[in-house]
Order: C-alpha cells, then sequence, then structure tokens
C-alpha cells in the first residue's frame, strides 16, 4: 500500500518512489542515472507516446492473410493488430518528424546505448545518416503491411 502517488513498491508515503518506506520524492531517473531535471518539466519528443503493442490496420491495408483470418474486419473496417514492443517504437520513431526525432539528443543524461536497449533503435546513427537501406521485407515489416513496388508511378 502507498499513499503518495506514482510509486512503485509499497508502504511509501512520498511521491514518485521505486521500493518501499520512502517519504520524500525521489529525484527523476533518466537512462538509468539520477537527474537534476524537475519531475513533469523534460519535453519528451510526441513520438514518445504511442502504443507500444497494437495498431489499427484498415481493411484498405490488410493483406490476403489478415482478410482471411479476421473475419469481423468487414463490420469493424480493420483489425487491431499485436506488434512487440520495439516494433511500436520503431513504428513511431519512423512516423517522426526529424526535429522531433532529434529531441531525444538533449534528453537530461543522453544516453544512446540506453535509449537503443529499450527502443531497438540507433538514434545517434540514423540520425547521423538519413539515409537507410531497406529490403522489401524491411519496409513491409515497419509499415505493417504489403507494399507492391512500382516504377515512375506506373
Amino acid at each position: 500500500m502507498n499513499s503518495g502517488n506514482r510509486n512503485s513498491g509499497d508502504w511509501n508515503s512520498g511521491d514518485r518512489n521505486s521500493g518501499y518506506m520512502n517519504s520524500d520524492q525521489s529525484p527523476m531517473r533518466l537512462f538509468n542515472k539520477p537527474s537534476d531535471a524537475e519531475w513533469g518539466q523534460v519535453e519528451f519528443p510526441d513520438f514518445f507516446y504511442h502504443d507500444t503493442g497494437s495498431l489499427w490496420v484498415p481493411v484498405s491495408e490488410m493483406s490476403a492473410e489478415e482478410l482471411a483470418s479476421c473475419q469481423t474486419h468487414e463490420t469493424t473496417g480493420g483489425y487491431v493488430k499485436v506488434i512487440g514492443y520495439k516494433d511500436g517504437w520503431r513504428k513511431a520513431w519512423n512516423s517522426a518528424t526529424g526535429d522531433d526525432k532529434r529531441k531525444v539528443l538533449s534528453l537530461p543524461n543522453w544516453d544512446n546505448s540506453v535509449f537503443m536497449e529499450i527502443t531497438g533503435i540507433d538514434a545517434e546513427a540514423e540520425l547521423a545518416d538519413n539515409t537507410r537501406e531497406l529490403t522489401v521485407a524491411d519496409v513491409e515489416k515497419l509499415l505493417g503491411h504489403k507494399v507492391k513496388i512500382v516504377k515512375d508511378g506506373k
């Protein structure tokens, strides 16, 4: 039981504690280190606020296999696809603007290796070189559906 707010652990009367029997507010930890940043004062990139475990796939983007296996698509107009945690981060990252992606580098205690461990994304490498070589399978995985390659809009 906790009387404080946003705690993990038990018997805390302070706020934002992880552990047991704390009466004060712990410093914010970012990238595995304590920070001088104030709670609620850090500006996180918009892409951090994404669904990590699922995404909505409209009928127009469903593959033949998905259409066959999810028969409720006619009623619902699509289905909820379960994706992995790091796949959710990848989809959010790929949808983010360049400016929003660069915000990660300004987070207190920025540590690319910790970010990569959590998200699977090497932000510093990807921001250093905006060009990525992808196979069709890579593109399909990132988009969550099949793609067809066409030449010159044909």
